[in-house]
């Protein structure tokens, strides 16, 4: 669930006074009562919405927009912690990846009541199988024949199993899910190939998001792949240790991951890196957080990637499915196996 501080989601309580006016007459408050305040939401199927509050609150036209689509709410209390959840079904479902603002009026025991607004995202029912298959993790820029020229960090990824990749999030965890690619609604088919290109760089940096894969013209761009970029030209991978992560932003878990490291490395230097690890590993996604069963290499450069290779070792992704290329082995759009 997604925790937000209380006045980051526009919902708060006045301040209790000591007394509210009723239909029935005058109610005292209690003077060590504590106003409820909202403590997380998570939008949890194509129709639903849930959201949990330190007390017992009421609500009151409750709708979703732009489209005014009416919600019904079921609320159960915690009789220990006192603590409420409160579970809303929408009228019709909301649209994979759409934008949209759930608002209402929520009323608490005393009569105090404020309006709220939170921002939420469809539900997204058609995660694919996704696989990443390539990483290339190092930038340079130079001059060729007069011309200037960039080598940008990118990961590609194969689509294993038809579906949509709206929330999807591909990030190193270096420098964290702040600076990587969330994937917009975008219906993929099993056999497509994507090239998520981490810096904006040069001319041709176009996303493809339409029908049309061959629009893109960088350096690292592929008319037999969906090119996809980053709205950066800052570095996002790591070049000597990095765990590439593809995660579900719904939920936060990690669908598919590559932990690698320089050779020379001794442990983990990076506290980022070391927690995606560990994240992946209790996801199910790498096999281990030692060091040692990182993918590891001696250098890499600008013309080199890591690779995803066909194998008999190996029956789950580990190491052992990745290699480091030789000179000049970037090749986006194209599978090694």
């Amino acid at each position: 669930m997604k925790a937000f501080a209380i006045v980051a989601v526009v919902l708060y309580f006045a301040c209790p006074v000591s007394c509210s006016v009723s239909t029935e007459g005058i109610n005292l408050c209690a003077i060590d009562y504590t106003t409820p305040k909202l403590m997380d939401y998570e939008v949890t199927g194509a129709e639903n919405i849930s959201m949990r509050f330190s007390g017992s609150v009421d609500f009151e036209e409750v709708r979703l927009y732009p489209d005014g689509i009416e919600a019904t709410v079921q609320n159960t209390v915690d009789s220990q912690t006192g603590q409420q959840l409160s579970m809303f079904t929408l009228a019709s479902k909301m649209m994979i990846g759409k934008s949209y603002a759930f608002c209402g009026t929520a009323v608490d025991r005393n009569g105090n009541s404020l309006s709220f607004s939170i921002p939420v995202t469809g539900f997204n029912s058609s995660i694919p199988q996704v696989e990443i298959t390539e990483v290339h993790p190092m930038y340079t820029s130079g001059t060729s024949k007069g011309e200037k020229y960039y080598k940008c960090e990118y990961v590609e990824l194969c689509i294993k199993q038809d579906g949509n990749m709206a929330g999807l999030l591909l990030y190193g965890a270096k420098d964290g899910v702040d600076k990587g690619f969330v994937f917009p609604a975008l219906e993929v088919k099993a056999g497509e190939i994507i090239v998520v290109h981490f810096r904006m760089k040069g001319d041709g940096c176009i996303n493809e998001t339409g029908s049309d894969i061959a629009l893109a013209s960088t350096r690292y761009s592929s008319d037999s792949a969906r090119d996809l970029w980053v709205g950066t030209d800052a570095a996002r991978l790591g070049d000597e240790e990095d765990c590439i992560m593809l995660k579900n932003g719904s939920n936060g878990k990690v669908l598919d991951c590559v932990a690698y490291s320089k050779l020379s490395n001794e442990q983990w230097s990076n506290q980022n890196v070391l927690e995606g690890v560990n994240q992946a590993v209790l996801d199910g996604a790498w096999p281990s957080v030692l060091l040692e069963d990182a993918v590891r290499f001696d250098s890499i450069t600008a013309t080199k990637v890591l690779s995803k290779i066909k194998t008999s070792v190996a029956k789950e992704n580990s190491c052992a499915n990745w290699q480091l290329s030789a000179t000049s082995g970037e090749n986006p759009g194209v599978l090694f196996f």
